[in-house]
């Protein structure tokens, strides 16, 4: 039986972190690392309430690619659909600390921008479907 609670819980965090990540967009560069952290996050967390409403067991994970995994559990198209997700993966935690720029791409506007769209189709998408 899903728990409408836990699912809740998890959107409405994957709502901070979306809102958070809009809030920032227009912001410098200086903020680029911590917009595309808050959009990882957001997906990341809002995988998990859909998850959650499906009782799949959630995963202590920040790795993108487990968790479609077990959405594709669920609903394989989705996960296909949003296979681009995984690369957010490392700005969880490599973009995090000082040395990231020497291990990672620079992050541009055009990645942080798709990463903003795409944090918001996720959380978008799969709120509607818990109303189904």
């Amino acid at each position: 039986m899903a728990n409408p609670k836990a699912t809740q819980l998890w959107f409405g965090k994957a709502r901070e972190d979306l809102k958070a990540a809009k809030h920032l967009r227009p912001l410098e560069k200086d903020f680029y690392s911590v917009i595309v952290f808050h959009c990882q996050q957001s997906s990341e967390k809002a995988i998990k309430g859909f998850l959650t409403h499906h009782n799949v067991r959630v995963l202590k994970t920040h790795d993108m690619e487990k968790l479609l995994n077990a959405v594709a559990t669920i609903n394989a198209g989705l996960a296909v659909k949003y296979a681009q997700v995984i690369v957010m993966s490392q700005y969880a935690v490599e973009h995090r600390y000082p040395d990231a720029d020497q291990k990672l791409p620079l992050l541009t506007e055009k990645i942080v921008l798709d990463a903003v769209g795409l944090a918001e189709e996720i959380f978008n998408e799969l709120s509607s479907l818990l109303q189904k």
